[in-house]
Formats: structure tokens, sequence, C-alpha cells
């Protein structure tokens, strides 16, 4: 008679990690006076903390703004719509392996200027690149490493057109550094978050209808910061 003993030991190890959003914030638009709703959602180990920025700024609850966050998720209400809230959300999740964060635009209406262009048959187009201090229309446009951008696409046309953004012939999908959206001034708007090298290339605004189609290009170029010299005088000994 020969005895087998088998023994067994099975063991699970639950990794530390914060491994993105399941569940992005959406750009929209809304109606002056309306609601919106912002919710995000993670899978994280141990277990996340959120915030809310608004344009670089840290967003905090008000009679208006309502921030409701979990271990997982975080929704962010907004009630009785003003001009002032039109701008870039940023939900922001992190526990002690990282950070995450996702970006979505809100624009305001402040009337409803769509039936302005309906009898419009030809399609017209312009782009230009929008910066903090100035707005200019550019073939070519530099800008700094570490801040954002926001190309602005304008196009009329009758049916409306479709639009897509491109990069050195690649389609670009809204993500955590690239918010599209449509303004109120009916502006096809790409922003880019947190420039960085990478994001150098030739960006296209691609607009189609049943008419046809046409785009228009710029060159963008990330330069790095431009740190400041301090200069010492020199003082001679006595």
């Amino acid at each position: 008679l020969v005895t087998w003993e088998f023994s067994c030991c099975c063991g699970i190890k639950l990794l530390n990690r914060l491994r993105g959003f399941m569940w992005l914030p959406t750009s929209t638009r809304v109606a002056l006076g309306g609601e919106v709703v912002f919710h995000c959602r993670v899978v994280a180990h141990p277990e996340a903390t959120f915030e809310w920025e608004k344009d670089g700024r840290y967003l905090g609850e008000t009679n208006r703004i309502k921030i409701m966050s979990d271990s997982e998720s975080s929704t962010l209400k907004i009630q009785g719509v003003r001009n002032l809230d039109s701008g870039t959300f940023i939900c922001r999740a992190q526990n002690s392996v990282g950070r995450s964060q996702a970006a979505a635009a809100l624009v305001v209406d402040t009337q409803d200027a769509r039936h302005m262009s309906a009898d419009k048959k030809e399609m017209k187009k312009d782009i230009s690149i929008f910066r903090t201090e100035e707005n200019s229309s550019l073939s070519k446009a530099n800008m700094t490493d570490g801040k954002h951008a926001k190309l602005s696409c304008f196009v009329t046309g009758h049916p409306k057109p479709h639009i897509i953004w491109r990069k050195d012939g690649s389609n670009i999908s809204e993500g955590r550094r690239h918010v599209i959206y449509e303004d109120q001034a009916e502006n096809f708007i790409l922003k880019i978050l947190y420039c960085k090298q990478s994001d150098n290339g030739l960006y296209t605004c691609n607009a189609t209808n049943m008419a046809g189609q046409t785009y228009s290009a710029v060159l963008v170029t990330v330069k790095g910061k431009v740190l400041k010299s301090l200069k010492v005088a020199h003082i001679p000994s006595v």
C-alpha cells in the first residue's frame, strides 16, 4: 500500500495600484441657469481620494456647487449655471501609489445661435491659436512646455459640418490631456493640457458635410520654459 500525500498552498497578493479612470467626465454644454453633473470613477488600491479643479484652481463646495465622493468615484454637481462657470474641469484621483486625472469642458449657452447659419450653403473656414495673453491667427504657433494650449476652428455650413481634429494625420480623441468641445460662439475647440515635447506636430481641423469637405492647419512647436538667470554683482573688497 502506497500512500501519497499532497500539499497545496495558494495565496492572493493584492497589489498597490492606481490604474486610471474607468469613467471619465464628459464635456458638455448647458443653458444659462441650468444644471450640470460631472462624474469620474477609478480603480485604485489603497483607496483613492478625489479633488476637483476649474481652470487650474481648486474647486470647493458652495451653495451652488456640490461634490460627492467615495473611495472609487466622485461627482461634481453645479446648479444655477452662470457664465463664469464656463471652463475646463479636472477630476484628480490620488493615493499613496500615485495620481491620475481627467478633464472635461463646460460651455454655457447664453442664447441659441445655432439657427443663424441655417441658410448658409457654403462652408467657410478659419483656424486660430488662442494663448493666454493674445488671440492671433497663425500658420505656426509656439507653445510653452507645461502650459495649456487652445486651438479654435470656426466653420459654418448647411448641413452643419462634422469636425475631426487630427495631429500628423491621426485622429485626436478626448482623454486626460485633450479636451474637445464647441463653445457658445460655435467655435470648435481643441484644448491641450500641460503641453510637452510630444505635442509638437501639424494639427488640422477637418470639416465635412454633404456639400464637401475642407480643412485648416497649424504647426505647433512646444518650447521649454525660459528660466530667468540671477546675476550676482561682484563687490570689490575694501
